[in-house]
């Protein structure tokens, strides 16, 4: 299985995040330190296991091919990377150890 991003054109549109508020966009870090402060590393983790046990035991899972199963296993282990990572920066930013600047948003 391939961890390649999917080979289509992208048009610009997508690149844009499409459910963050205003206020999130131009400071993405307050979004960080609320999903932070309101789940625990443990629950994220359980949470995107669950949505995983919920796939695999749907009618669709069944009729996709091992390839598109891998596939969604596979995003899953990278978004609780992700999440870990995030988790990270925010302890350093509670730490003192990561300090950031937010400049003004043209999004």
């Amino acid at each position: 299985m391939s961890s390649k991003p999917f080979r289509r054109k992208h048009e610009d549109w997508e690149f844009i995040p499409a459910f963050l508020s205003k206020s999130q966009r131009e400071d993405p870090i307050k979004t960080v330190r609320f999903f932070c402060g309101w789940f625990t590393l443990q629950e994220a983790r359980f949470f995107l296991m669950d949505m995983l046990r919920a796939a695999m035991g749907s009618e669709t899972w069944r009729d996709d091919d091992p390839e598109q199963k891998a596939h969604v296993i596979w995003v899953i282990k990278e978004l609780i990377d992700l999440i870990e990572g995030v988790y990270l920066m925010d302890e350093m930013i509670h730490d003192g150890q990561l300090i950031y600047s937010i400049k003004s948003s043209k999004v």
